[in-house]
């Protein structure tokens, strides 16, 4: 009888240990990812690649798509698990381009991703897909097939901001998608925003082919400016201004 309650004691010992590891490495990613994510560039990154796209909803929504990426979906499937994430392996999961698919084949996600079970990654990543593409829908009035382009086009945003060095210690924290993915992953939404046969997403897409760069930062960087100097965001207001509008969202040139 000793033997069994000193099991049980085992038992429920370790449960309160999981479940506090688990509850204080979601504090923590969620505490950390929250100031890094919105506020470290990414802010300027968005309204650097939408340029002159401003208002109440869009603004809402580039929060949303930001936290999504670092905070919600790590939160989803450690409660789905039971595993703890801690915030240094938190871009193991999602950092993969948001058209992409779960890379539980490929590295350096492989080790890490086999920790889960492959239906709760799916799940949490699934639904984090559909819930920001509704957001997309609700605060910008687009369709589901533009708003989920558009929602994209602000997740790769965050994924090639996160090839800027840490400002405290000047290092890239691994790992991230190769932004060759990334750029693949951009020029389908793009093509999903304005149509397969636009002039302009063409040549916006002719001019990301022809990056060369070795270090994938200088390339993440390249595609960046790229972006930046296209005028996306006047052709977004141009294709749905009206329904934009109407949510708020508006075309303002400075």
């Amino acid at each position: 009888m000793d033997g069994k309650l000193s099991c049980l004691t085992r038992s429920a010992v370790r449960c309160v240990y999981v479940f506090s590891a688990i509850v204080i490495s979601i504090f923590s990613w969620y505490e950390c990812a929250r100031g890094m994510s919105f506020k470290g560039g990414h802010e300027l990154d968005y309204k650097g690649v939408l340029e002159s796209i401003q208002g109440e909803n869009f603004n809402e929504l580039i929060k949303s798509v930001s936290k999504g990426i670092d905070s919600d979906l790590p939160k989803a499937i450690s409660e789905l698990s039971g595993e703890p994430v801690s915030v240094r392996k938190h871009r193991y999961l999602g950092h993969w381009g948001f058209e992409g698919k779960i890379p539980f084949e490929s590295e350096p996600y492989k080790d890490y991703l086999s920790r889960f079970s492959r239906e709760d990654v799916i799940r949490a990543w699934t639904e984090m897909v559909n819930r920001l593409t509704s957001e997309g829908m609700d605060l910008t009035g687009l369709p589901k097939k533009q708003a989920k382009a558009l929602v994209g086009m602000i997740y790769d945003t965050h994924l090639l901001g996160d090839w800027k060095p840490d400002l405290k210690t000047n290092r890239i924290l691994d790992p991230l998608p190769h932004p060759e993915r990334i750029r693949a992953d951009i020029i389908k939404n793009l093509n999903r925003l304005f149509g397969n046969n636009s002039k302009f997403t063409k040549e916006v897409e002719r001019k990301l082919m022809s990056i060369k760069a070795k270090d994938p930062q200088v390339f993440a960087h390249k595609v960046l400016n790229v972006l930046r100097k296209e005028p996306i965001g006047e052709k977004l207001a141009a294709s749905y201004g009206e329904t934009l509008a109407k949510n708020g969202i508006e075309y303002i040139q400075v």
